[in-house]
């Protein structure tokens, strides 16, 4: 499962983390640390989907809440996505979106790694497949290995095996 983060683009703070589908509530306070009066407690509710990629918002507080410079105007909604800029209000305090994957999904795919750099097909897919709800496998280039030259290796070309060594495709 994807994890969802509304990240501070002036640095003001540590990224917030929005649960998915859960509603959370942004504006002033030590969170967001914006002490603006202009800025209600409660200015936007935010609810993000993080198998769609998306977090609705909706402006709660008098003064204007804006996406992309976009006003949006009390109890209007709108959608972020990742690389679209959210200000909290009067085009102040610049937010985006960003989703990354748990952390206990990226230990399980560096598991499966070390599955597929041992060479071992069926115990990469079984781990692969073992994980299929909670993560995709990485596409991972494959490399020719005719082409690649070692600076230690002082073969010459009669000495190098007939036989080409192949990675295999899976």
């Amino acid at each position: 499962m994807r994890i969802c983060w509304l990240v501070s683009k002036d640095g003001r703070h540590q990224p917030i983390k929005l649960p998915h589908l859960e509603t959370i509530h942004i504006g002033r306070g030590p969170e967001t640390k914006i002490t603006d009066k202009k800025c209600s407690r409660q200015q936007a509710q935010l609810k993000a989907d993080c198998n769609k990629g998306h977090v609705m918002i909706k402006q709660l507080g008098s003064n204007p809440t804006s996406i992309d410079s976009v006003e949006l105007g009390k109890d209007a909604e709108g959608k972020l996505k990742t690389g679209v800029i959210l200000h909290i209000v009067n085009g102040l305090y610049p937010y985006t979106v960003e989703f990354s994957e748990a952390l206990e999904n990226i230990s399980e795919r560096s598991r499966c790694n070390e599955e597929r750099s041992k060479s071992d097909k069926r115990r990469f897919e079984k781990c692969v497949n073992s994980n299929v709800d909670t993560m995709a496998p990485k596409k991972h280039k494959s490399t020719d290995l005719s082409k690649v030259s070692s600076p230690s290796s002082s073969k010459t070309p009669k000495e190098e095996p007939t036989k080409k060594e192949s990675l295999g495709h899976w």
